[in-house]
């Protein structure tokens, strides 16, 4: 990864590289004035942690390439060289440390879609089942009255098979008080 210009991201000074004030503020008293962190989360209180420790990296990474172009221009080429392969392990750690954050990052999403993928399924699945149970009661309910209806007829057609087959004089008995009432 080419080398990015300082103005391309905004660089704290860490305690190793320098100390030194920004619009009046004293950096070290802006880092060591915030101390431990306040939030309930440990995942926030592990990234803060993480960005600072990329600040000090790209604070390093800065002052290696201070140091060596100043050991470039008064003409120390051995040192220039020896910073350049500081500078280049540097780059290296700091973008394996990014690639790592993004990997991390991508399974903390990963698993947050997998959490929500769970949630929705487990809703879908208590919505089936209440479905499913609700549909059973009705099949049950439909059964139940179908049989009601179905043992009263029974009933009716055998209380007149009944009637029917029984003492033909009985059923006389009862043709002859019809048609006396007529």
């Amino acid at each position: 990864m080419p080398f990015r210009d300082r103005s391309s991201f905004k660089v704290f000074k860490s305690p190793q590289v320098q100390s030194g004030s920004v619009d009046g503020r004293n950096i070290m008293a802006m880092r060591h004035a915030k101390g431990p962190s306040t939030s309930a989360s440990s995942t926030c209180l592990s990234a803060e942690v993480y960005n600072d420790v990329l600040l000090q990296k790209q604070d390093e990474i800065f002052k290696l390439g201070q140091d060596m172009t100043r050991a470039t221009t008064e003409g120390h080429y051995k040192k220039a060289a020896s910073l350049r392969k500081h500078l280049r392990e540097a780059r290296q750690e700091y973008d394996t440390m990014i690639e790592k954050r993004v990997e991390y990052l991508a399974g903390v999403k990963q698993e947050q879609l997998t959490e929500s993928w769970r949630s929705m399924r487990c809703r879908f699945e208590k919505r089936f089942i209440e479905e499913r149970k609700r549909i059973e009661e009705l099949v049950a309910t439909t059964k139940n009255r179908l049989s009601a209806e179905h043992e009263r007829e029974v009933a009716e057609l055998e209380e007149a098979f009944t009637n029917e087959t029984a003492d033909p004089s009985s059923v006389l008995e009862l043709y002859v008080a019809r048609v006396d009432e007529d």
